[in-house]
């Protein structure tokens, strides 16, 4: 039985020979426009994905604003977005990197039951579990106020 051989000419990966684009022959274009395409992909990888938090408030019926722009009365539902890129295993014990930005998330009581506002700063990348998230704002609280100065300087 005759033992198949390829051709290294053709497929000069195999061979073990390095391959500059500017000397490739019209046969080895193809091979190297694949892996360009795939190193350029894989460098590059990166998702982005909405998470949708689940928002109550305690009485119900404040309005809920992220980053200044109203999303309606709780309880109602918000999207927020977390995008990541592919950076690696030895970079992140994951491999991705999270680039998703922090949402200021503000609920205001309704006119008519009083109480303070309250705000969260929410980044939707951070949310780990299997349960969907979600924001519980209690309005009804009283303020408080530091029982000691602290100065910076």
């Amino acid at each position: 039985m005759e033992k198949q051989r390829h051709n290294s000419s053709r497929w000069p990966l195999l061979s073990g020979k390095i391959v500059l684009a500017d000397r490739a022959t019209k046969d080895q274009l193809p091979t190297i426009g694949f892996l360009s395409i795939m190193a350029l992909l894989f460098s590059t990888c990166a998702t982005s994905q909405m998470v949708a938090f689940k928002v109550n408030s305690e009485p119900p019926g404040a309005q809920i604003d992220v980053n200044g722009i109203s999303m309606g009365t709780t309880p109602t539902e918000i999207d927020l977005k977390c995008s990541r890129r592919w950076v690696g295993y030895l970079d992140s014990s994951d491999g991705w990197a999270y680039d998703g930005p922090t949402y200021e998330v503000t609920a205001y009581p309704s006119s008519t039951q009083g109480g303070y506002s309250q705000t969260k700063r929410i980044n939707p990348c951070e949310w780990k579990g299997n349960a969907p998230p979600q924001l519980h704002f209690d309005l009804g609280l009283d303020r408080l106020q530091p029982l000691q100065r602290i100065e910076v300087k």
